[in-house]
């Protein structure tokens, strides 16, 4: 170590990393195995969404599906194949939310439960992650109900996730609805 400051320093001018580079805006100082390098942080997100009514069998675990992308980036996710899954292209922590709409789309007594969770594929299978179950009771006909799930996990490049519904009864639903003037479709 050639420079110690104890106590307070200012630089005038710029950092300069191992390959005696300058670095831009925005770029951070990041320690590598010989040195220090000038990185731009990476950023992941994704907004998705199911533009169709989902139905379930009862009393059987179902990955929800998202065939709707609103935004994305760093997540791989298709629309059309394996549409319940996120593969993360990033590591670190993330913030993960579902606000599925759920229906009780018939019948005039009676009720229902929806539970929906998160699964985690780290390369051997898909796995529960402990203590992230919501439940939902609706009761009567065309009873309808928002369970909002908001999950936290730090991840790897290559891991995947997915959300999980679970019903006691045929006649619980994810209800779409379409766009109908003046407000927005409810996915």
């Amino acid at each position: 170590q050639k420079l110690d400051v104890n106590g307070n320093a200012r630089i005038r001018e710029a950092l300069f990393d191992s390959n005696n580079q300058s670095g831009t805006a925005g770029q951070v100082l990041s320690s590598t195995a010989t040195g220090t390098d000038w990185v731009t942080p990476t950023e992941a997100y994704g907004g998705f969404s199911s533009l169709e009514t989902q139905t379930f069998a009862a009393n059987t675990a179902t990955p929800i599906t998202f065939n709707h992308t609103d935004q994305i980036k760093n997540i791989g996710h298709s629309e059309t194949v394996d549409n319940s899954e996120f593969t993360f292209q990033v590591a670190g922590e993330y913030s993960m939310n579902i606000e599925p709409q759920l229906l009780r789309n018939s019948g005039s007594a009676g009720g229902g439960t929806l539970d929906v969770w998160v699964q985690i594929d780290i390369g051997a299978g898909f796995v529960n992650i402990d203590n992230s179950n919501i439940k939902r009771t609706v009761s009567g006909s065309q009873s309808t109900g928002i369970s909002p799930l908001t999950i936290t996990i730090d991840a790897v490049v290559g891991e995947k996730v997915r959300f999980m519904a679970y019903v006691d009864d045929t006649v619980l639903e994810l209800h779409y609805t379409a766009a109908a003037a003046p407000r927005p479709a409810t996915p």
